[in-house]
C-alpha cells in the first residue's frame, strides 16, 4: 500500500488526467484501490451503488479509492458498479422458480407490456382486474395505496428511470405468489384474460 504523501500523489494524478479526457483513452492509468494499492483503472470499479454490501461483492469487485469521484472514474476507465452487476447479472437473477422456460419472445417487454395496457380500458376497470385477480387467488385482502411523495434520482441505475419516481399507485394483496403465477407472468400476453379484454 501507498504512504499516505504517495497516496494523496496517485490521487491528485487521476484527478488531474480525467480533466484531459481526449488523451486519457491512449493511455493505461493506474489508480489506488481502497487499500492504497495502485491498480490499472480498467481492474477497478467505482461504488455508485453504496446502499450495496461490499462484503457480498468483496471477492468480485476491486474498489477504487473512496476520494476519487465516480465521475472521475468514469473519465479514466473505472467501471461502475451499477453497470457491472447490470450487465454481469440480470440473466442469473434466482426468483426461486424450479422450472422455467425461455421467454422466446420475438418484441421486447416494455413493448408487449405497453400493447397489453392500450388493450385495457381506461379507468376503475384496471382496479376492478386487480381486484379479481387477488380473489382468483384466493387473497383474503386487498389494499389499494396512492402515494403522493416524489423520490430522489441519485441512486437509479439509469437516467431514463428519473421519470418513475413521482407519484404512484400501489396494490397490494396477501395471496402467495406461487411457481404457477411466475409461469403465467414470463408467458406474459399469452394469457386467455387477453382474448376478453377485445372481445
Amino acid at each position: 500500500a501507498l504512504d499516505p504523501s504517495r497516496l494523496s500523489l496517485a490521487l491528485a494524478m487521476v484527478q488531474i488526467l480525467s480533466d484531459d479526457a481526449m488523451r486519457v483513452t491512449d493511455l493505461e492509468i493506474y489508480a489506488p484501490d481502497d487499500a492504497g494499492t495502485l491498480a490499472l483503472t480498467t481492474d477497478l470499479v467505482y461504488d455508485d451503488a453504496p446502499w450495496l454490501s461490499k462484503q457480498s461483492m468483496a471477492q468480485s469487485c476491486r474498489f477504487v479509492h473512496p476520494k476519487i469521484s465516480s465521475n472521475v472514474g468514469e473519465k479514466v476507465g473505472i467501471k461502475s458498479l451499477r453497470l457491472l452487476l447490470q450487465n454481469t447479472h440480470s440473466d442469473q437473477m434466482d426468483f426461486g422458480v424450479v422450472k422455467t422456460e425461455s421467454f422466446g419472445q420475438s418484441e421486447s417487454i416494455t413493448r408487449r407490456l405497453r400493447h397489453i395496457l392500450e388493450l385495457y380500458p381506461e379507468g376503475t376497470p384496471i382496479l376492478s382486474e386487480l381486484i379479481q385477480n387477488a380473489d382468483d387467488a384466493r387473497a383474503t385482502t386487498v389494499k389499494v395505496l396512492f402515494n403522493l411523495k416524489s423520490y430522489g434520482t441519485s441512486s437509479l441505475l439509469g437516467p431514463k428511470m428519473a421519470g418513475w419516481q413521482g407519484q404512484s399507485l400501489y396494490v397490494y394483496n396477501d395471496a402467495t405468489f406461487t411457481n404457477r403465477d411466475f409461469q403465467n407472468l414470463v408467458k406474459i400476453g399469452q394469457a386467455s384474460k387477453l382474448d376478453r379484454l377485445v372481445t
